[in-house]
């Protein structure tokens, strides 16, 4: 990282040796770059193109290259985001999501003891009561769905 930073702060200085504005992003010195893991050339394309694109976009460019060892753009085509799938606004029933954490799902009694695999179990256990008391129309806490633990929530 190092090394990086030394590139922006060399950058940083070039750009102001440019003429280029404290904390612009691009100059009229700019210039585009096509690169993979094999090579790199710098694209030759219109000013205005140069300073609304930045580091790390998927494109397509549609060229020539020239005797120079540029490649003179003639179109560019940007990777596209999928439309999103359609869901319907309203849902026939309600539906729930349960983030739960501390109940050491892939603890063995040995990890911890006795004492906290008794206590992992019992809060599994209230676990599962508080979600079939909830599913079953008995309300959060009630005990309306059975289980183990009597349906107390704490």
């Amino acid at each position: 990282s190092g090394l990086r930073a030394l590139d922006f702060l060399d950058a940083a200085a070039a750009a102001a040796e440019r003429g280029a504005a404290p904390g612009a992003l691009c100059s009229e010195g700019d210039v585009l770059w096509l690169e993979d893991d094999t090579m790199r050339i710098e694209l030759m394309c219109a000013p205005h193109l140069v300073a609304l694109l930045a580091t790390g976009l998927v494109a397509a460019v549609l060229g020539q290259a020239t005797p120079e060892g540029r490649f003179r753009v003639r179109d560019l085509c940007f990777a596209q985001v999928p439309a999103p799938i359609e869901r319907p606004r309203t849902l026939p029933r309600r539906h729930y999501v349960a983030f739960v954490s501390g109940l050491g799902l892939g603890a063995t009694s040995a990890a911890g003891g006795e004492d906290v695999a008794a206590r992992l179990e019992e809060a599994r256990g209230r676990l599962v009561d508080f979600v079939l008391g909830a599913a079953l129309g008995g309300g959060a806490g009630t005990g309306g769905g059975g289980g183990t633990g009597g349906g107390e929530v704490r």
